[in-house]
């Protein structure tokens, strides 16, 4: 088995500084509650006791409560604190339809910005009764339907969540400086969604890769061995490398495009080989481990993949998607 020795070195090099990080959770619990929401297409943001949540992390998964709104549609939300009342949506992720069947939880797949958080900034979560489709700049909302996710109120404030009408998009502010708080009254809410992190997340950009690098952990911890696998839906047989380095997404989740490659989502001349090795039958292996120093814990690095079809016309190379890894304990 390959060891990943030089990302002790890497985090050095480029001035990294660990924090301490590890599974978090972010929300209100995913409980019965009385009412629902008659409004539609409303925006809603977390303000309660669980947030902010500090990055460097990713955010995994979410889940949120229903019971009598079977086919009404939830879109999950990450915010960016840019002030003391005020919020930037920076993330939103794939619409889910509710079953009706109470608690539901899925993998926050993010189809505009990204769910990767960065180290110095600070974040909540939230939601909207909308649909979308489409991803990154051909992101398409659709019309908000009425409240499905189950909600306490009035005047319950020991856990808040407040609302704005209007649309998230990527870049909307919510609160100061943009759509209006509990503008209708009727403040002081506890909603039944939360989030939950874990350390690695997919990183698609702007306009997705073709090829796929995948990991068959959901942490990363010192010592921990792991397997990547690059893929190709375009050849079958060629050459594949592994990178990792500084993360560089841009805060609306965008890489560097690089023509006829795809987006990097490493620094170019950054990058420090993982791996490299033969693609087979429409994939490529590595196995590899984290360094079992505990001084990595915390340590945010990104780690991408590219496929080189050797025995194909023109010899095509595709960039694969990237993955952020924050090391856990």
């Amino acid at each position: 088995m390959r060891i990943l020795v030089l990302l002790a070195a890497l985090v050095a090099n480029f001035g990294l500084t660990p924090t301490a990080t590890a599974q978090a959770e972010i929300g209100s619990p995913t409980i019965p509650r009385a009412l629902d929401d008659a409004s539609s297409g409303v925006v809603y943001v977390y303000r309660g006791t669980t947030q902010p949540l500090a990055g460097p992390n990713v955010i995994d998964r979410w889940s949120f409560f229903d019971d009598n709104n079977a086919n009404g549609k939830v879109t999950p939300l990450v915010f960016e604190k840019t002030g003391a009342n005020a919020w930037v949506v920076v993330a939103i992720g794939t619409t889910r339809t509710s079953t009706g069947a109470g608690v539901q939880s899925h993998a926050f797949e993010p189809i505009a910005g990204t769910n990767v958080l960065q180290a110095g900034k600070s974040y909540t979560i939230g939601f909207t009764h909308r649909a979308y489709t489409g991803s990154g700049a051909n992101l398409v909302a659709g019309v908000g339907n009425a409240g499905v996710v189950d909600f306490d109120g009035y005047n319950n404030f020991t856990d808040l969540w407040s609302y704005a009408l209007g649309t998230a998009q990527i870049g909307t502010v919510i609160g100061t400086g943009g759509l209006v708080l509990d503008a209708s009254g009727f403040a002081g809410r506890i909603y039944s969604m939360k989030c939950t992190t874990t350390g690695i997340g997919t990183v698609t950009g702007c306009q997705p890769n073709v090829a796929d690098l995948v990991i068959d952990v959901l942490t990363l911890s010192p010592g921990t061995a792991f397997e990547l696998r690059v893929s190709s839906p375009n050849f079958a047989d060629g050459f594949q490398q592994v990178w990792y380095g500084v993360p560089s997404v841009t805060p609306l989740g965008c890489g560097i495009l690089l023509p006829g490659l795809g987006e990097a989502f490493i620094l170019p001349g950054t990058q420090v080989l993982a791996s490299s090795g033969f693609f087979v039958g429409g994939a490529g292996y590595t196995d590899l481990s984290v360094p079992p120093v505990s001084g990595l814990v915390g340590a945010q690095v990104m780690l991408q993949g590219v496929a080189v079809g050797v025995f194909e016309p023109g010899t095509p190379i595709e960039l694969t998607n990237g993955l952020s890894v924050v090391i856990a304990p």
